[in-house]
């Protein structure tokens, strides 16, 4: 019940309000989470640290505050993206070079595309069918609330994108379509099963093995996201061919290509990455590899 309250109360109808106001509120929440709360402040200062240990602590500290900002927006841009038209949508979040995964749908050929939680990776999944030829799929980790997760479920297929828990991944692939399966993949795994050790960010980290393992199976090459922030609310994403042949390249090293190029991006653009999430809970204790 207070869960719908919250939807068709606050949620709602801030979504319908213009952009413009709505960041507004995001400048308010800014220094409500980062000046006041403190919301989640230990958890990113001690990520940055372990991350950036060459870089002085000033530097940190404002890697640290322009996240934040970024935060609230992607916080606001969420709420917008219940009722964004897919005008908006198109006009705020724009693919440039989309058809180079295109033609392997004129082919017949399926891809897996692969990226983290870096800039906005949810308009990038809504916008995914607006520009596609392929059928768009998604890999998601349901949300806890059962509620949210249905509208968030229903928000993000709303221009034609089919999302797929983990839980389902198998039956993603299995599915009989040529499709784009969408992947983000620096979270860290639920699990021991079937993880990769590699240095990421100047630590040891455990890292999902999945998109390397399927790629194989099924043989589908691998692209690349990067989305780059122009200015505010508005987003322009590349793609770049990582993996053509998947079977021809050894255990491990699939998985350790994109998680560079992803550790890249990161390094360039810090403050775009999602620093409040604890990446490194996991710990080595046994070979797992």
């Amino acid at each position: 019940m207070f869960s719908r309250l919250i939807y068709f109360v606050f949620i709602l109808p801030l979504s319908v309000l213009p952009i413009s106001f709505l960041y507004l509120l995001s400048n308010l929440l800014y220094f409500i989470l980062f000046k006041i709360v403190g919301y989640r402040k230990s958890i990113v200062k001690k990520n940055l640290n372990n991350s950036f240990p060459n870089i002085s602590s000033s530097e940190r500290v404002l890697i640290m505050k322009e996240f934040y900002k970024h935060f609230c927006d992607l916080l606001i841009e969420g709420i917008k993206s219940f009722t964004i038209s897919q005008k908006q949508l198109s006009k705020r979040f724009v693919i440039k070079n989309h058809k180079i995964i295109d033609e392997y749908a004129k082919n017949g050929k399926s891809v897996i595309v692969v990226g983290g939680h870096f800039n906005n990776w949810e308009m990038l999944a809504q916008a995914s069918s607006i520009y596609h030829t392929h059928d768009c799929l998604g890999i998601y980790k349901p949300l806890s609330n059962n509620f949210f997760n249905k509208k968030m479920k229903k928000s993000r297929e709303k221009f034609g994108l089919s999302l797929y828990s983990i839980s389902e991944t198998l039956s993603c692939f299995k599915k009989k379509s040529v499709k784009a399966i969408f992947f983000a993949s620096d979270q860290s795994p639920s699990n021991y099963k079937n993880i990769f050790w590699t240095n990421f960010l100047n630590q040891e980290t455990a890292v999902q093995s999945g998109v390397e393992r399927l790629s194989k199976l099924y043989n589908y090459p691998i692209f690349i996201y990067q989305i780059e922030k122009l200015k505010r609310g508005f987003y322009e994403t590349s793609y770049e061919l990582l993996i053509e042949n998947p079977n021809n390249h050894a255990k491990g090293e699939i998985t350790h290509i994109f998680t560079k190029k992803i550790q890249n991006m990161i390094f360039q653009n810090p403050q775009f990455w999602l620093w409040s999430h604890r990446r490194w809970k996991k710990k080595r204790t046994t070979n797992f590899n």
